[in-house]
């Protein structure tokens, strides 16, 4: 999925705006969300806000987030809480928090880091995008810093997110699905990329040595390099170096067994990094979803039997991190894209939600 920056528009370079439905439906949102936060019976285990089960998350798109009323940002935060997941994942986007050269505004990002911290959940930052001042006229937010200038721009940005947020972000992910070219234009580039990694990585461990940093979670599809090719290039210029962990999106192929696609493969890319010496590193699945609207899409009943497949899959490759579920609630669209929720766009619970709060309690 197209995690961070779905659009141009999303990244909001001209604003981001709402319609008056859009804001009405903003100000009922946190009252609705109250039944997804409903507690189980007395005695069930979920460990909602506490963070018991570090081993899983919820991925939401920044621009889905950071923009929405504080009332609305906490319906959201208690609602992921209530499903006793011990991660958030959301995006700060280079050309969202730096509009210009040395002008930083982390106001929005510090308000759901800190929601988040509050109930309990460790927080995986996604850093990507490129400036529209760091990059040629004409490109969009996605594309990827391959020059010396982009690069060294993007590392500053990285450091001072370091900074800022040192000792309350538990992992930095650097860039969302690079192998594919509707997020690094104009093509994927191994090189170019691991040189942004490994400047990342130093900036990140010089400001704060205990934050994890991850590479960015790839993507399938018939477009970009295969995830399996993308590390294994990678692995041949050094990426175990300047990385604590790697990350994949487990999504299964549309229409098929929870054991197909993107999970199938990552059972792959875990032998991978096996054999470049990289045992012990933990491999990250830090989104995975199953669409309930659109083309090729599941029934909510599949849906809920797939989520909670799909983490029984994960927990059974060796030495994996959390696997993050891709997204909270439904977006309003029509497509496929719009309906990877949880919950429904009028923040109603659907089956999926319940079945995946069950599986997290059994551990």
């Amino acid at each position: 999925m197209r995690f961070v920056g779905r659009s141009m528009h999303d990244f909001g370079e001209s604003g981001y705006s709402r319609s008056p439905a859009e804001m009405i439906f903003a100000l009922t949102f946190a009252i609705v969300l109250m039944a997804a936060c409903t507690p189980p019976p007395p005695g069930t285990a979920t460990g909602a806000g506490s963070g018991d089960h570090p081993r899983s998350g919820v991925a939401i798109p920044g621009v889905r987030l950071l923009y929405d009323p504080p009332a609305t940002i906490g319906g959201k935060l208690d609602a992921v809480a209530a499903l006793g997941v011990g991660w958030l994942r959301f995006d700060a986007a280079w050309p969202e928090i730096e509009a210009e050269p040395g002008r930083y505004d982390f106001s929005r990002v510090d308000r759901v880091v800190d929601g988040a911290r509050s109930r309990g959940l460790r927080v995986t930052l996604v850093l990507g995008g490129t400036a529209a001042w760091a990059r040629p006229a004409g490109t969009d937010w996605n594309h990827g810093p391959a020059d010396t200038q982009a690069r060294a721009g993007f590392t500053a940005f990285v450091t001072t997110a370091a900074q800022r947020y040192a000792g309350r972000i538990g992992a930095y992910e650097i860039w969302n699905e690079p192998n594919l070219p509707g997020s690094w234009a104009p093509r994927p580039d191994v090189a170019a990329y691991r040189a942004l990694l490994g400047d990342a990585y130093g900036a990140i461990h010089a400001a704060d040595p205990g934050a994890v940093v991850l590479t960015g979670g790839t993507g399938g599809g018939t477009t970009g390099i295969d995830s399996l090719r993308w590390y294994a290039e990678l692995y041949a210029t050094g990426v175990a170096a300047v990385s604590d962990g790697v990350s994949v999106h487990p999504y299964p192929d549309a229409r098929h067994p929870a054991d197909s696609g993107e999970m199938a493969r990552a059972r792959q890319v875990r032998s991978l990094m096996d054999a470049h010496g990289d045992r012990e590193k933990p491999l990250w699945g830090t989104e995975i979803g199953i669409a309930t609207g659109g083309a090729r899409s599941a029934s909510e009943e599949e849906q809920a039997a797939l989520v909670v497949q799909l983490l029984d899959l994960w927990q059974r490759i060796r030495t994996t991190g959390p696997l993050f579920y891709y997204t909270l609630d439904d977006f309003g669209g029509e497509s496929r894209e719009d309906h990877f929720g949880l919950l429904r766009r009028d923040g109603s619970v659907k089956p999926a939600h319940t079945a995946l709060r069950i599986r997290i309690a059994r551990g």
